[in-house]
C-alpha cells in the first residue's frame, strides 16, 4: 500500500487516477448485473462495461500522451483491436465474438498497467 500513496504523489493526470477508481467500482457493478438476468440487469451490466471500457481506454491513451514508445503503442494497439472485436459483437449482426474481443481489450490493458507501472517507477526513482 506504500507504494500506491508513493505513485499518487508523481503528479499523474487526475483523470487517470479518477479513472482506475472507476474501473474498480464498475468491475464489482458488472458482477453484480448479470447479462442474462433480464433487462432489468442486462441494462445497467451493459452501461458499466461500456463506461469501463472507456475508462480503461482514457489510461492507455494518458500511458501513450505520457510516454509513448514502441511497447505503449503496441499495448494501445491491442487494446484497440480488442475492442473493435467487442463493439461490432454488441449489434445483432451475428458476429458473435464478443468473449474474445474482451479477452484481447483486457489484454491490452493490463499490457498499458505494466507500462504504467514501469513508468511511474522511473519517475519516482527520478524524483
Amino acid at each position: 500500500m506504500a507504494h500506491f500513496h508513493a505513485f499518487q504523489g508523481l503528479r499523474g493526470p487526475a483523470l487517470t487516477w479518477v479513472g482506475l477508481r472507476a474501473i474498480a467500482i464498475l468491475l464489482f457493478i458488472l458482477l453484480a448485473t448479470p447479462y442474462n438476468r433480464g433487462a432489468l440487469l442486462n441494462w445497467p451490466h451493459m452501461i458499466a462495461g461500456v463506461l469501463g471500457a472507456l475508462f480503461q481506454l482514457e489510461v492507455a491513451l494518458q500511458l501513450v500522451r505520457e510516454g509513448r514508445s514502441f511497447r505503449t503503442v503496441i499495448g494501445l494497439v491491442v487494446l484497440l483491436i480488442g475492442g473493435v472485436i467487442a463493439a461490432a459483437s454488441l449489434p445483432d449482426w451475428h458476429f458473435e465474438y464478443l468473449l474474445q474481443g474482451e479477452i484481447v481489450f483486457q489484454v491490452g490493458f493490463t499490457w498499458c498497467l505494466i507500462e504504467w507501472t514501469y513508468a511511474l517507477a522511473d519517475r519516482a526513482r527520478r524524483a
